[in-house]
């Protein structure tokens, strides 16, 4: 089984033993291993999953998610077309949907490049976006799953905190979404307290 993750690295995923004698998987950019074997597929416990951070491929045991992926799609839709950004990574990440957005912009980045070196700027923008690191900065939490309402959580960067924080009460996701995403990505964002 073959994995190529966003920056056009192959991984393989292979089957070893742990040393009680039980089944372990992971993953592994080396095409062969001394000590286990390469598999087909996973079994149905377990999945891929590529960080959003840095593009690291790991395989580790399926989580359980209220959410759907239906509700995943529509903040990164309303995100990319209310926001500031040109490229966001969204997962579920059991009840949460979480929007990663880029460390740096690829659409700004290569129009500069593009200026300075003559490049094409969809090649340079492929490029950014594919060796970027990602940042976690918005989050919304399912917190009632019978009226599907979310509430919205954003990474706080003060030394006192480093952890997420909430910015709004509880709401259905489609509102909530737009009135937050317009924020993303200036200063207003950090006004939400």
């Amino acid at each position: 089984m073959e994995y190529v993750n966003r920056r056009g690295q192959r991984y393989f995923v292979f089957q070893g033993k742990t040393k009680s004698g039980k089944p372990k998987y992971f993953a592994s950019r080396k095409q062969n291993s001394d000590k286990a074997e390469l598999v087909e597929s996973l079994p149905e416990s377990y999945e891929l999953f590529e960080n959003p951070a840095d593009g690291l491929v790991h395989i580790r045991l399926r989580r359980a998610s209220s959410i759907i992926e239906a509700e995943r799609e529509l903040v990164e839709r309303l995100v990319l077309e209310l926001s500031s950004y040109s490229i966001v990574q969204t997962i579920i990440d059991r009840n949460f949907i979480v929007v990663y957005v880029p460390d740096t912009d690829p659409v700004e980045a290569s129009e500069r490049m593009a200026a300075i070196f003559g490049t094409t700027p969809a090649k340079v923008a492929e490029w950014t976006a594919s060796e970027t690191r990602y940042s976690a900065e918005l989050r919304f939490e399912l917190v009632d799953a019978d009226e599907r309402l979310f509430v919205a959580e954003r990474f706080c960067y003060r030394s006192s905190v480093d952890d997420w924080i909430s910015i709004s009460g509880a709401s259905a996701l489609e509102p909530l979404v737009r009135k937050i995403a317009v924020h993303l990505g200036s200063d207003s964002f950090y006004d939400f307290f």
